[in-house]
């Protein structure tokens, strides 16, 4: 089964990779804790039987693998992991500083809050891909801000 999981991550990287048209990414903080938890429940351990370790070990580049599939902003949608979201099912879009050299755009999808994250240099073709599909976009103030003081 975790061969099979990789075989679709390959699948994924290969297929979606061409579609992304600008491409952002997820919080590392998230993605840290993630890989930690899967650390935690199936450590790598010399004592444990070898079918064992081989499951963790696969589970483990299964996760790593999730590293390589690119996310971002494409014509049919938002762009995650494993799924992606139709602009037409996107209620509203917040953009907000990040970090300071990056900014976080927060999608809205009826309960859901859906976050990428993008560097500032891509803050025109972002605002452009998002007017084209959407007209519920709200930007912070102070990235506004930001922006103008360094024109």
């Amino acid at each position: 089964m975790f061969i099979a999981f990789i075989c679709y991550e390959i699948l994924l990287v290969i297929k979606r990779n061409r579609q992304i048209q600008i491409s952002g990414s997820d919080s590392l903080v998230f993605s840290l804790l993630v890989m930690i938890a899967v650390l935690l429940v199936m450590p790598l351990q010399e004592n444990t039987e070898y079918i064992t370790m081989i499951r963790n070990v696969l589970i483990i580049g299964a996760l790593l693998g999730t590293f390589g599939i690119k996310r971002g902003l494409s014509t049919q949608g938002i762009e995650k992991v494993f799924f992606t979201v139709p602009w037409k099912k996107v209620t509203g879009v917040e953009i907000s500083e990040y970090q300071g050299t990056k900014i976080q755009v927060v999608f809205l999808h009826g309960k859901w809050r859906l976050s990428l994250i993008f560097h500032k240099y891509q803050m025109k073709q972002v605002s452009e891909c998002l007017s084209s599909h959407m007209q519920n976009i709200r930007v912070n103030r102070e990235l506004i801000d930001n922006i103008q003081k360094k024109k």
